[in-house]
């Protein structure tokens, strides 16, 4: 039960750190905004095309 409860408060703070680090991108100039925005989506598209490969390969054994 405790440590439900402690991977939900590091869940919770991760989530809110994470906000906190968008919103102060979006107060930034447009440029920079930008870069971060597109860094930010070419980095989860990778990421979630490595999981679905490894998924496959996983599915393939």
């Amino acid at each position: 039960m405790r440590l439900g409860s402690r991977l939900y408060r590091r869940i919770l703070l991760m989530a809110l750190c994470s906000g906190g680090a968008l919103f102060q991108v979006t107060s930034c100039s447009p440029g920079v905004r930008d870069a971060v925005l597109q860094g930010l989506e070419t980095t989860s598209t990778t990421f979630a095309n490595i999981l679905l490969q490894a998924l496959f390969a996983g599915l393939g054994d």
